[in-house]
C-alpha cells in the first residue's frame, strides 16, 4: 500500500467540427447530464462526489473536456481521499465515426494522459500508457456528447496513489461548450477580479450572476470546486482549496455579486489534509476557472463555465 496522498488527475479531450447524431440514451435539448466512476488497482472506488466537466475549443477547432471528480475513502484507509480526472485529446474528428468506440492505444489522431499530482511533495509526471475506447455521439459549437472507457497503468511507478493502474468510466450528454479554451465567451457567472495584482497580494475572489437565473457555489469552500492553471496549462494547488470536506451550497439571484474566499496569489506545495506549506506565485498569467450549476446536483440542470485569466507583476 502506497503513502498518503491527495491523488488528482484530470481529463481533457480536443475534437473539431461534425454534424450531430442521435445520442444512445435520447435527452432534451439543453439537459446537462455526466457521470464518472473509477476502479483503483483493480478495486472500485467509492461512489465519487463533487463531480465537475467542462468543455470547450479553440481557434484550430479542438474541443477540450475536463472531468474531476473525489473519492472518500474509509477513515482507516490510508488513502483518505482521492480526486480524480482524465485527459484525452484527439486532433481530427473527422477521423471518428459518430457513435463508434475508438481505440485509443497506438493511436495518433488520440492522446491520451493520466496527471497524478500529489500535493504532498513531490509533484508527479502524468501517466501515458492507455488502452480503452471513446466514442463520441454528437456534438455541436453549443453541446457535447460521449462517453470513455480507458484504463492507465503505472508501468514506471510514476504516482505513489497507483501500484498497478486505475481505470476510468465516463459519459456526458449535452455538455456545454465554451468558445474558445483560451479566450471564452461570457457566461451566466463571471469572476469580479482585476486584470493585474501584484506578487503575494491578497485578493477577493468573486463572482457576478450575470444571467436571468439563480446559480449556486459552495459557501464553505468555494476554492476547492475551481481549478487554477499557469501559462503552460500545469493545473496546482492553492491553500484555500484545501480540507475540502464541508459544502454548503447558497444562491447567487441575477445581478448578485458573492464573495467566493481571499487569496493571497500563493501555491500549496504540501497538502496534508489542509495547506502546511506554500509558496508565492512567481510573475506570470494564471487561470481560474469553475462550473455553476442551476441545482445543486450535476445530473440535470443547466451550467455555467466561469473562467478568468489574471497577471501577477513584481511589486
Amino acid at each position: 500500500m502506497k503513502s498518503n496522498t491527495v491523488f488528482c488527475i484530470m481529463i481533457m479531450m480536443l475534437l473539431a467540427q461534425a454534424g450531430c447524431a442521435p445520442r444512445p440514451t435520447p435527452a432534451p435539448a439543453g439537459y446537462v447530464a455526466y457521470s464518472m466512476s473509477a476502479t483503483l488497482d483493480d478495486q472500485p472506488l467509492p461512489s465519487l462526489v463533487g463531480i465537475k466537466a467542462e468543455s470547450c475549443y479553440d481557434d484550430s477547432g479542438r474541443y477540450m473536456i475536463t472531468f474531476e471528480a473525489t473519492a472518500d475513502m474509509e477513515l482507516e484507509a490510508i488513502l483518505h481521499e482521492i480526486s480524480l480526472g482524465l485527459n484525452i485529446e484527439i486532433d481530427d474528428i473527422s477521423k471518428i465515426t459518430l457513435g463508434e468506440p475508438v481505440k485509443v492505444k497506438n493511436n495518433s489522431n488520440i492522446h491520451s494522459t493520466s496527471i497524478a499530482n500529489v500535493y504532498f511533495p513531490p509533484l508527479l509526471d502524468p501517466l501515458t500508457t492507455v488502452t480503452g475506447t471513446i466514442t463520441i455521439t454528437a456534438f455541436s459549437e453549443r453541446e457535447i456528447s460521449g462517453s470513455a472507457s480507458l484504463v492507465f497503468t503505472d508501468t514506471q511507478n510514476v504516482t505513489p496513489a497507483v501500484e498497478d493502474s486505475v481505470a476510468y468510466e465516463v459519459t456526458f450528454n449535452n455538455l456545454p461548450v465554451v468558445h474558445y479554451c483560451g479566450t471564452p465567451t461570457p457566461t451566466d457567472i463571471q469572476f469580479v477580479l482585476d486584470n493585474t495584482y501584484r506578487v503575494g497580494e491578497l485578493v477577493q475572489v468573486k463572482i457576478q450572476n450575470v444571467g436571468q437565473v439563480p446559480y449556486f457555489y459552495n459557501r464553505a469552500f468555494a476554492a476547492c470546486e475551481l481549478s487554477y492553471f499557469d501559462a503552460s496549462g500545469r493545473k496546482f494547488l492553492i491553500p484555500p482549496g484545501t480540507h475540502c470536506d464541508l459544502i454548503e451550497y447558497v444562491e447567487i439571484k441575477p445581478g448578485e455579486i458573492a464573495t467566493l474566499f481571499e487569496w493571497d496569489l500563493s501555491e500549496c506545495i504540501e497538502d496534508q489534509w489542509g495547506c502546511v506549506k506554500s509558496q508565492p506565485l512567481p510573475t506570470g498569467t494564471y487561470t481560474i476557472r469553475g462550473t455553476f450549476h442551476t441545482n445543486t446536483t450535476p445530473e440535470g440542470g443547466s451550467a455555467a463555465i466561469a473562467e478568468a485569466t489574471i497577471e501577477i507583476i513584481y511589486k
